[in-house]
């Protein structure tokens, strides 16, 4: 059997209920460091020469030290941990920095104070180690807490806090400086292909966000998502804002005029009462509480220094797994990585950054995002709910703190890879159509001067035929000489780079 080290040892010994770590550690066999990874899961075998011993004190050290902090394992350890013990680890180095950060998060975590004296002198540490965790930096959104001389850079508050832990993949994608790679890409191209691009942009991110959850909007909630999309960024994130964002884009028949107050899930029948449950979200009596924990989240984050691609995967994804609604949440979701990216400046004002494509095209990957929490949170809550037979699902277990810290570092590392290829595939590539198309257009008029309907529809008939008008297409331009058509078609092929064919 395995020595489970650090965080892995106080859920096996305090058979604490958390949802399993993406991370965890181990003692190993040999004498080096091994590391197994299936994603988004990480394994850490380590030298037997370096575990802790078996005290929990030195594991909650042993894990201090080595894997940061893990708020939902930490509450649930102060939840059965000896309070007087837990004084007397903190008493016995009380400056030091991890028993400082033990004792705050504590009384954080709990709301509980601890009978210790505070601190009238020394130095502030960060709670969150900038080298191990993302963590707010210097401003409004962190804050010094004189009683254990901490600086609490957290990215949330008490009641809700996405942890994300700071890997190579996550670095990458930070010293990527995506967000100047495309201003740097859309400066290479004329301002009125820019407004053409965006404007179907705006209706082809609808359109995937819709077609993602298999629907086909009508006129109204077309046009309604496209203005939301088209003012991402501007309003105000609250209540208000949602509610009335809600009622714009779902039909008419669902909508809610405030937070839901029944249990939604997410399933797949497969057979007369019998339903396979893919997602539970969370409970409605604590909805309430979430949703304005969310919004302090929201606004904190959009205040700090966070990287825009980190805030945006937190705070959208995180809204899904609250699922506030009964209808619309996926398409909120993704109108909200729209609204951080703007808000925070990564996208230009008034250019559209078409993620939903992607998202579409790639539903695998989406899917894995979406499953790297309630896949794990399923595990937990199994037999915590029941459905009666008219599908209507009951949850029985507490589960609020499954939602509270849930680790997002997996889809914050998967959403710079989408990032990256909106920018580099989805968006250069609709960009350079256009170009092509208005290179194809000029020269075409070079031989006949068309009416723009015509030399459209004779440019899609020749590019979407390998080069040539079809012999069955010819009756359609009978105005055109042979030798013209021939022309156009040569014109087409040299505009297009020399085949003429759609890309």
């Amino acid at each position: 059997m395995r020595k489970a080290l650090g965080y892995a040892y106080l859920i096996e010994t305090f058979r604490l209920d958390v949802l399993e770590p993406f991370c965890q550690m181990f003692e190993g066999v040999g004498a080096a460091r091994q590391i197994s990874e299936t994603p988004p899961y990480v394994t850490v075998f380590l030298p037997p020469r370096g575990s802790p011993a078996e005290r929990w004190q030195e594991h909650l050290s042993f894990a201090l030290k080595h894997e940061g902090i893990n708020l939902e394992v930490l509450k649930a350890f102060f939840e059965k941990v000896g309070r007087d013990e837990l004084v007397a680890y903190i008493r016995e180095r009380r400056v030091g920095a991890n028993r400082r950060r033990v004792w705050f998060l504590y009384e954080f975590l709990t709301g509980r104070e601890l009978p210790i004296e505070p601190l009238t002198a020394g130095n502030y540490v960060l709670l969150l180690d900038p080298e191990k965790m993302v963590a707010c930096g210097e401003g409004p959104t962190v804050q010094r807490v004189r009683r254990q001389r901490v600086v609490n850079n957290l990215p949330g508050v008490a009641g809700l806090c996405p942890m994300v832990r700071l890997t190579e993949r996550i670095r990458k994608g930070v010293g990527a400086d995506l967000g100047a790679r495309l201003r740097r890409v859309l400066s290479d191209y004329p301002m009125d292909v820019l407004d053409r691009a965006n404007r179907y942009f705006y209706l082809k991110e609808t359109k995937s966000s819709f077609a993602i959850e298999r629907q086909t909007p009508d006129q109204r909630r077309t046009g309604s998502f496209v203005v939301l999309l088209e003012r991402a960024g501007r309003d105000t994130l609250n209540a208000e804002f949602l509610i009335r964002s809600q009622q714009a884009i779902v039909d008419p028949r669902y909508t809610e005029a405030g937070f839901r107050a029944d249990q939604v899930y997410v399933g797949q029948t497969l057979a007369p009462g019998q339903e396979k449950i893919h997602f539970v979200g969370l409970r409605p009596q604590d909805i309430p509480e979430f949703m304005g924990n969310f919004f302090v989240l929201a606004e904190k984050l959009l205040r700090s220094d966070m990287h825009p691609v980190v805030a945006a995967a937190v705070v959208s994804f995180l809204f899904v797994f609250i699922h506030p609604f009964g209808d619309g949440n996926g398409r909120l979701h993704r109108y909200l990585l729209h609204h951080v990216l703007a808000a925070m400046g990564f996208t230009p004002e008034g250019v559209t950054f078409p993620v939903s494509a992607v998202l579409y095209r790639q539903p695998g990957r989406y899917d894995r995002m979406l499953e790297s929490f309630s896949e794990r949170l399923l595990s937990r809550i199994r037999d915590g709910y029941r459905l009666d037979d008219q599908g209507v699902m009951t949850v029985e277990a507490e589960t609020a703190d499954y939602y509270r810290y849930i680790d997002f570092t997996w889809i914050v590392e998967e959403c710079f890879e989408v990032i990256r290829d909106t920018l580099e595939t989805e968006l250069v590539a609709e960009l350079d159509h256009l170009v092509r198309w208005d290179r194809v257009m000029q020269a075409m008029r070079r031989v006949v001067d068309m009416p723009d309907r015509r030399a459209e529809r004779f440019a899609r008939l020749v590019m979407n035929n390998g080069g040539r008008l079809a012999r069955g297409k010819r009756s359609h331009f009978a105005e055109l000489s042979d030798d013209e058509v021939i022309r156009l078609e040569r014109a087409i092929a040299e505009a297009c780079g020399g085949n003429g064919k759609s890309s």
